[in-house]
């Protein structure tokens, strides 16, 4: 009898892990040197189109927090820029959804950006942001 529990405690185990190691969005080769910004880039740089990236807690994802969740959609748009051939993406719009009744839990995340390709010397111009960075105000351009 108590085998019977100690293998149900393991494929419960077992079972978390999995949820919460599809919990992240790893960045893909090459897309930690994509820049995530909200400053314009010069006109020389070319758009190649618009991205974005939506998460809702719990279903795509375990319950996790809201800057966990603008990780994840920032690696996730990094990873669609450097895709199309990109090496920047300007954010241009977020929405934070919240569960019914609080102000606290967030029940999605989304965020949009446009991804360019720019010069090395623009590029060195350009400070990149992480999800510390990003309020829930709205983006200014």
């Amino acid at each position: 009898m108590k085998i019977g529990i100690n293998v149900k405690l393991v494929v419960m185990g077992l079972f978390v892990s999995v949820l919460t190691g599809c919990a992240s969005v790893p960045l893909n080769p090459g897309a930690e040197k994509v820049v995530f910004t909200t400053t314009d880039v010069p006109s020389a740089c070319k758009l190649l189109g618009q991205i974005s990236s939506t998460d809702v807690n719990g279903v795509t994802t375990s319950y996790t927090s809201h800057a966990n969740l603008q990780t994840m959609e920032i690696n996730s748009l990094k990873n669609r820029a450097l895709a199309l051939g990109a090496n920047v993406v300007v954010l241009t719009d977020h929405e934070t959804k919240y569960i019914p009744g609080s102000r606290r839990q967030v029940d999605d995340h989304t965020l949009i950006g446009n991804a360019y390709v720019c010069s090395a010397r623009v590029l060195n111009k350009l400070t990149s942001m992480d999800s510390a960075s990003i309020s829930d105000a709205p983006v200014k351009h």
